[in-house]
């Protein structure tokens, strides 16, 4: 979760307790929650009535629900600035963004992000898995699920970025000096009988 600042931890709405409720990097709300299982189509039905919840409360009544909550954390004051800001930059417009995390996705899931996507709404799906060695260690290996849509084109409107093969990532670690140690990861994968799937 780089680039984003935490402003309230169990943000209680309408619509339930909110894990995490952050600021990103252009001070837009990002909704986080955290589930410990696998994530099913409910998970996005809940987190977008929580997005849903957040858009649309008075300005005043979030400051104070995020005020009553700073004890919880720490830089309260640049937390509290950071609010202010982003509560007074809003032209009746206020952006939400949606991460969910758990341990593996769902297929409806997934059908239902990828369908999402065509719509523009901001939603991102984060699982982890941990992978054991016979040596004892610990893998931890992190999948996002997100749409394939760019940043802006300088015209306002959000353009399709070009999709995501494993020779497009082959030729990014080539770049990057790390070509030959990814090309025997994907042989060592596809020797394992491993689909080795094209994303981020």
């Amino acid at each position: 979760m780089e680039g984003l600042q935490v402003v309230a931890r169990q943000l209680h709405v309408d619509a339930g307790r909110i894990d995490l409720l952050c600021l990103d990097d252009q001070e837009r709300c990002v909704i986080v929650e955290f589930i410990r299982y696998r994530l099913n189509r409910d998970t996005i039905s809940q987190a977008l009535d929580y997005a849903a919840c957040i858009q649309t409360m008075d300005p005043d009544d979030l400051r104070a629900s995020l005020a009553r909550g700073l004890d919880r954390l720490t830089h309260t004051e640049s937390v509290l600035a950071a609010v202010d800001h982003q509560l007074r930059s809003e032209n009746d417009d206020r952006e939400v963004s949606v991460i969910v995390t758990g341990t593996s996705v769902d297929p409806a899931l997934e059908r239902v992000v990828r369908f999402l996507d065509g719509y523009d709404l901001p939603i991102q799906v984060v699982t982890f898995e941990v992978f054991g060695t016979a040596g004892g260690e610990k893998f931890l290996v992190r999948e996002v699920l997100e749409g394939e849509v760019s940043a802006s084109d300088g015209t306002g409107q959000k353009k399709r970025a070009p999709a995501r093969t494993i020779e497009s990532f082959a030729s990014s670690a080539d770049r990057e000096g790390v070509g030959e140690a990814f090309a025997q990861i994907v042989s060592a994968a596809q020797a394992a009988g491993i689909y080795c799937r094209p994303y981020k």
